[in-house]
Formats: C-alpha cells, sequence, structure tokens
C-alpha cells in the first residue's frame, strides 16, 4: 500500500525549472515510455559511404523515416503509373532503405514528396501536381511495392514555401493544395496496404517563406475538404528555445514544439473528437556555437524525456542526421561528426532506446 502511495506522489510530482527571465512548472505525468527512437539521413544512408552502414547499425535505431521524392523516381511519366514496375520508374534508393531497415530490425516511415515536371507544368518540385489524382496514383504504387511500410506522411512541411508551391497570398492556398493531395493519395495507400497508417504533414513547427503556423494551416486543411488522416506529423524544432515543457505557451508566431504539444492536441481533440496521434518526425539540435557537443546531448535526452513524460500520443520521435554534413554546413545536427567521431549524443540515443 506505501508503494502504491509512493507511486501516486511521485506522478504528481510539480518541478520548478528556473530559466533565461521565467518560472516553469514542470508536472510530471505516468505517460506511456512507449516511444520509438528513429533516424533519417537520406542521403548518406543511400550514398557509397562504407562507413554509414557500420555507424547506423551500431545506433541501431528502431525506425527510419526516408523521402520517397516523386520527381527523382519518376522524371519522365509512367506508361502505366498504377504499376510499381513500369520500367520508367527508378527505386533504386527507396529499396535500399528498405533492405537496410530490414537488416537493423527497423520499421519504415515513408514521406512521400515533390512532383515531377510533367506532373506539374513544368514547374520546380515544390509545385504540387497540377492533377491531384496522378499523386494519389503515385501513392498507391509507392505503397504497392513496399507492402512493409507501416507508416507514410503526405508532403514534406507543406506550411513553407520552400517545400510548397503555391502558398497563395499569406498562404491561403496551401492548406487547399494539400487537402487535394490528402483525398488521392490516403485511400490509393490504404486500398493497397489496409494497415498503414497515413499522416498528413510533417508540418513545420513555424510558417515560412509565405506559409502560416501549424493550428491555422490545420484549420484551414479542415475547411478545404482535408480527410481525416491517422495521425499528425509534425517537426518540431526548437529554434534555439530550451526543451521545457510551457503549461498554456500559445507564442505569439503560432509555433508548435515539443514545448507545447498539448496545445495542438488540445485543439485536434476539439476537432476530432478524440485523441489524434502526433508523429515528430524530424527535430535535431545544431552542434554550432554557443551549442556544444555536450549541450546536444544535453538537450537530445531532455527532449526525449520531455516527450515520454508528457505527450502519450507520441508514438515516434525521429532525429534528423547521423552525421553532419560538413565541418562548417548548416546542418551539422549529427550524431557523429563529419569525421565519424562520435559526439556524446550518439551514446545518448542508445541509451534512451
Amino acid at each position: 500500500m506505501r508503494s502504491r502511495r509512493l507511486t501516486a506522489l511521485l506522478a504528481l510530482l510539480v518541478v520548478v525549472v528556473v530559466v533565461a527571465g521565467g518560472v516553469y512548472l514542470l508536472t510530471r505525468s505516468t505517460s506511456s515510455s512507449s516511444l520509438t527512437l528513429g533516424l533519417q539521413d537520406d542521403a548518406l544512408l543511400t550514398s557509397a559511404e562504407p562507413l554509414a552502414v557500420p555507424t547506423v547499425k551500431a545506433l541501431a535505431p528502431k525506425l527510419i523515416r526516408f523521402n520517397i521524392v516523386w520527381s527523382d523516381v519518376a522524371p519522365r511519366k509512367p506508361a502505366h503509373p498504377a504499376n510499381p514496375a513500369d520500367p520508367a520508374y527508378d527505386w533504386a534508393k527507396s529499396d535500399r532503405i528498405v533492405t537496410l531497415a530490414a537488416t537493423l530490425h527497423a520499421s519504415l516511415l515513408f514521406t512521400i514528396v515533390d512532383a515531377p515536371k510533367w506532373a506539374n507544368g513544368g514547374e520546380s518540385p515544390e509545385h504540387v501536381p497540377t492533377d491531384p489524382a496522378d499523386f494519389g496514383t503515385f501513392c498507391g504504387a509507392v505503397a504497392q511495392r513496399y507492402p512493409t511500410v507501416a507508416r507514410f506522411t503526405i508532403w514534406n512541411e507543406p506550411n513553407r514555401g520552400q517545400f510548397l508551391q503555391p502558398q497563395g497570398t499569406a498562404g491561403a492556398d496551401a492548406p487547399s493544395a494539400l487537402a487535394g493531395l490528402a483525398k488521392a493519395c490516403i485511400p490509393a495507400i490504404r486500398a493497397r496496404s489496409s494497415q498503414a497508417l497515413v499522416a498528413i504533414g510533417p508540418i513545420a513547427s513555424r510558417g515560412g517563406q509565405g506559409g502560416i503556423a501549424p493550428i491555422p494551416f490545420l484549420a484551414a486543411y479542415r475547411a478545404a475538404g482535408g480527410p481525416r488522416p491517422d495521425a499528425i506529423a509534425l517537426n518540431p524544432y526548437l529554434e534555439g528555445q530550451a526543451p521545457l515543457f510551457v503549461p498554456n505557451e500559445h507564442p505569439a508566431d503560432g509555433a508548435v514544439t515539443i514545448r507545447n504539444l498539448d496545445w495542438l492536441e488540445d485543439v485536434l481533440k476539439g476537432v476530432y473528437g478524440d485523441t489524434m496521434p502526433i508523429w515528430l518526425t524530424e527535430f535535431a539540435v545544431r552542434t554550432v556555437a554557443p551549442v556544444t557537443n555536450a549541450d546536444q546531448a544535453t538537450q537530445l535526452r531532455q527532449s526525449v524525456e520531455l516527450v515520454r513524460s508528457h505527450y502519450p500520443y507520441v508514438p515516434l520521435f525521429v532525429w534528423f542526421l547521423l552525421r553532419d554534413q560538413g565541418p562548417h554546413d548548416y546542418w551539422r545536427s549529427g550524431l557523429v561528426d563529419s569525421a565519424w567521431q562520435r559526439k556524446p549524443a550518439f551514446a545518448v540515443f542508445k541509451s534512451l532506446e
């Protein structure tokens, strides 16, 4: 009886954290710790780099996220686009990832992105297809070729102009564009892989390049007739903020990060009537001054522990990059540096699995 009371008291423990100008209450909950840790590093894991596979095997992530780039897989229009065996399709990179995941005993999450010129009127890949049905057909072909893939997401950061066009005035067109893609893609995947889960997004934590923040973006998506997905995918970058739970945090820019996922979940419950899973599909801490390698490791641990302790509706958390892209590149978020030296975060990742 005493142990039960102690457990109850611990579950209600309130920790006061003082951080750079504020006091935050972190209520420790009894949330489930069943959080799958994943990794994404598309270019490295499909390259001929000899150290890539041994290093990722040593890390042993439980999930691999990979972007299926439609414009790369089908640069010319297939004669039979619903058939993944059409010779116009080039599945070499995704086949490599499927093989790698099998050796790791890891599950897969595929994000289907970018349109070829033949499908979007000759525009650059971030422009959505003229006919969303073409995208749906491709989604179906992907699901048919890879029946073991359990999770899919639709497009990448559609609320940022860098990744989806047209955004329209003040981001007004992008939500309806995503709604059209989802209407075509979700049923196409389910028709060929009845057990697969399909999320929309990942949505960027902040709007950018003409796009809008996650919550108004999702409201406009629903208003445009966007179907209910199995989950909402989010890339919850902190942009220098501390990985702390801040109750009722509603930033002026509408950012949704691991600090305030409860805000997004409350909105989704109000719309859909029950819990909506949120997939955290891309997250990282860059080791760029003043952030040190030790800081990165600490923030990785804090971030995962925050998600596990407060958000039981989050089943997965994907770290972006195994290896730094270069010693002076923007993306120095790898768990190893560009010289293949393991950072402290490498061991932390393994310890958190």
